[in-house]
């Protein structure tokens, strides 16, 4: 059986529930969200946050279904303070005690924990580290044309250096792969991804 992959599971970000103002401490907060797989509804939760409830201490609230299972847990909420004021809020890891700022619920499971506590890893991480470079490509690509017309320099410039990292890497195993064609050598996208890898290092 495949192990499942954060991307098979139901996901809860802090900054989802940010975004939501959800976060403001001064009085509790409810949002609905549903979540989808292939088309198809595989989570409908209530999620509510209160900071001066019975629990004695920040804590959400999940309840609902997932999976075609009733779900119902409480995570605890922490915070820390940022550099220039404010605080920075994550959750509680209910399997690790430490903190997150994602929960996953994977399909076999019955309750949310940080992607560390429950093992799960990315399915990046299970692809050659060519296909891993041509997605991290796109993904930042599509990252540098979403940024507004008013985009900080430094922003537009930092996307453009990790694009032009990714790309020189694969420009490399290109060449690498080429040099082995005219040589007579068996072609190895794998090998040719170590020794690129090595030359970025040297």
């Amino acid at each position: 059986m495949r192990q499942p992959t954060v991307e098979d599971c139901i996901a809860i970000e802090a900054s989802m529930l940010r975004e939501a103002d959800m976060f403001i401490e001064f009085m509790s907060h409810r949002l609905q969200r549903q979540w989808r797989l292939g088309g198809s509804i595989v989570g409908d939760l209530f999620l509510s946050t209160t900071f001066r409830g019975a629990a004695g201490h920040p804590t959400l609230y999940i309840e609902g279904n997932c999976f075609g299972r009733r779900i119902k847990q409480t995570v605890r909420l922490a915070s820390k303070p940022m550099r220039f004021g404010g605080k920075r809020w994550h959750f509680v890891c209910p399997q690790t005690g430490r903190p997150c700022y994602k929960l996953v619920l994977p399909p076999s499971e019955h309750q949310f924990a940080s992607v560390g506590g429950w093992g799960v890893g990315y399915r990046t991480q299970r692809v050659d580290a060519v296909t891993r470079a041509q997605l991290a490509s796109r993904k930042l690509q599509r990252r540098l044309r979403a940024l507004p017309k008013r985009a900080r320099h430094h922003t537009i410039a930092g996307l453009a250096g990790r694009i032009a990292a990714k790309e020189g890497f694969l420009d490399r195993v290109v060449d690498i792969c080429g040099n082995d064609l005219a040589n007579g050598r068996r072609i190895s996208a794998r090998r040719a991804a170590k020794l690129a890898m090595v030359e970025r290092a040297l």
